[in-house]
């Protein structure tokens, strides 16, 4: 599974907790502690996506505007 959160982010750029909890089919929770370990090896690096991200939403729910990619 770590190698296939590693091949979503470097395919899609970047992607939010709840994009990869889906695509690997796991609980958002569970999801965390394994972007925990790419985190720890220095893998992958969490951002917020601006204000004004391109969407017509006002604000982002935080699980939602915290992004992550590959470094």
């Amino acid at each position: 599974m770590l190698l296939d959160i590693k091949k979503y982010l470097q395919e899609k750029s970047n992607a939010n907790i709840i994009e990869l909890a889906r695509h690997c089919r796991v609980t958002p929770e569970n999801m965390k502690e394994l972007l925990e370990y790419w985190e720890r090896r220095g893998k992958i690096k969490e951002f917020f996506k601006p204000n004004v991200c391109g969407s017509k939403c006002i604000k982002c729910k935080p699980e939602f505007a915290k992004m992550y990619e590959w470094v």
